[in-house]
């Protein structure tokens, strides 16, 4: 299996974390890390997209996966956590085929809630 380097936001606390656990159960030496903040990034992606979504690059190839596609990479490389690859590769099947996102209009008995919020947190005009 081929070594991949997973970009990650050195900025983020949960991100930092994640990185020293996966880095705890990386036996095998597959995952490589490379901070999303450094001045030489290895790829030209912008960092508002880079901070929005996990990335990762397969070295052999220089395929770049991004969401959960990088989360299954890095689960198959860590001996521990390949039980939950094949139902990982499963869900993005289904999600994949998920219907599109629904929208649902703010109704008037959610108004008198929402101008409660905007006033108390004065972040803008109740609505009418």
């Amino acid at each position: 299996m081929s070594k991949i380097i997973v970009l990650y936001d050195s900025w983020c606390p949960l991100c930092v974390s994640m990185k020293e656990n996966i880095q705890r159960l990386n036996w095998l030496r597959l995952i490589e890390f490379q901070t999303i903040r450094d001045d030489s990034r290895i790829i030209n992606i912008p960092i508002q997209k880079l901070e929005k979504e996990m990335h990762c690059i397969n070295i052999n190839n220089g395929k770049i996966a991004t969401g959960i596609d990088a989360i299954a990479s890095i689960i198959a490389r860590i001996p521990l956590l390949t039980i939950f690859y094949i139902p990982i590769k499963l869900s993005m099947v289904d999600a994949r085929k998920a219907v599109p996102k629904i929208s649902f209009p703010v109704t008037e008995s959610i108004t008198p809630i929402a101008n409660a919020i905007i006033i108390a947190t004065n972040q803008g005009t109740p609505i009418p």
